[in-house]
């Protein structure tokens, strides 16, 4: 198996250098070979990625983060097997090995796990049905006359799965498809009233969102009683932020109200808010994902959106 992976100039930092002291501590076997692997899942998240592949490590990577040279892959993983700390998954160890040998912090092995299960579930359940399919025909060519082949497909998937992804590059009509996607979705509902929620990552964005909303449904002309959302937040203020926890107000025992769940800029988004995002919608509302999966990732660890537009391209 061939393993791409980011490769900036690796640096050993001070917290790497105590947290592989701290798991050789921990260890009930403790190794050289357990201090170079918990330097590099250190180092790694502190540079945006979640896990490392230990079959990509190379001896210039180890020598960069003052480690060993690198110990053939049976022998490594054999190593971190039986020093305790590492475990397989759904193991409740500081650290993650998996079946691919990709070695995790335990919470990033479990927020990944979990946003899977929870895209898979989404992608895996029955179509939504609350619609009229004669009807969705009808908006349809009534909303998208002039509009690309791609973004009535857009509209497609939004009204008709519980998941839909937007990827596009600035300029090529994200925001006005959301706006009649919103549209398409309320003339759809008929007398019944849905709940939207509009979110970005940051305030800048989500006033953005909302302004952008404001001038595109102007520009349109759409009829007064195609009520569009007309406020943005957060996905932090969205989900109910706790002060200074990583927990929020909603998640899945509390889940948000709403019937459609919209989130751009979503390549801004790290792993641990998207996996926490997830898990606060209610299984049968919509989740509707818009971003640029080239644009560059968040700034904590994950590039949940991308892997998400390029799912199977990459190990």
């Amino acid at each position: 198996m061939t393993f791409l992976m980011a490769t900036p100039e690796l640096e050993v930092h001070f917290i790497d250098q105590h947290f592989a002291a701290l798991m050789n501590r921990l260890a009930k076997v403790s190794s050289p070979e357990l201090e170079l692997a918990a330097k590099l899942v250190s180092n790694f998240r502190e540079r945006g990625d979640v896990c490392v592949a230990l079959p990509a490590i190379t001896s210039t990577d180890a020598s960069k983060i003052g480690g060993p040279d690198v110990p053939p892959l049976k022998n490594w993983v054999r190593k971190l097997r039986a020093s305790g700390v590492v475990g397989g998954p759904g193991e409740f160890t500081p650290l993650i090995l998996d079946k691919a040998d990709r070695l995790y912090l335990q919470r990033y092995w479990k927020y990944e796990d979990d946003l899977g299960r929870n895209l898979q579930a989404r992608l895996r359940d029955n179509p939504m049905r609350d619609f009229n399919r004669t009807e969705l025909a009808k908006n349809l060519e009534k909303l998208f006359p002039a509009q690309s082949d791609l973004q009535k497909v857009a509209a497609f998937v939004a009204v008709t799965s519980h998941l839909c992804v937007i990827s596009g590059a600035p300029g090529t009509g994200k925001t006005r498809t959301i706006v009649l996607i919103c549209a398409l979705l309320i003339a759809l509902a008929g007398k019944r009233e849905l709940n939207f929620a509009l979110a970005a990552p940051t305030g800048k964005a989500a006033a953005r969102l909302k302004e952008t909303i404001a001038q595109t449904r102007f520009s349109l002309r759409l009829p007064d009683e195609v009520k569009l959302p007309a406020d943005a937040s957060t996905i932090q203020r969205l989900l109910g932020a706790k002060g200074d926890s990583p927990h929020f107000r909603h998640d899945a025992k509390n889940p948000l109200l709403a019937d459609v769940v919209i989130v751009d800029e979503a390549s801004m988004i790290d792993l641990a808010l998207l996996a926490k995002l997830f898990d606060a919608v209610r299984p049968d509302a919509r989740v509707i994902l818009v971003g640029d999966k080239d644009q560059l990732a968040s700034v904590e660890a994950g590039s949940a959106f991308r892997d998400i537009c390029t799912s199977g391209l990459e190990p």
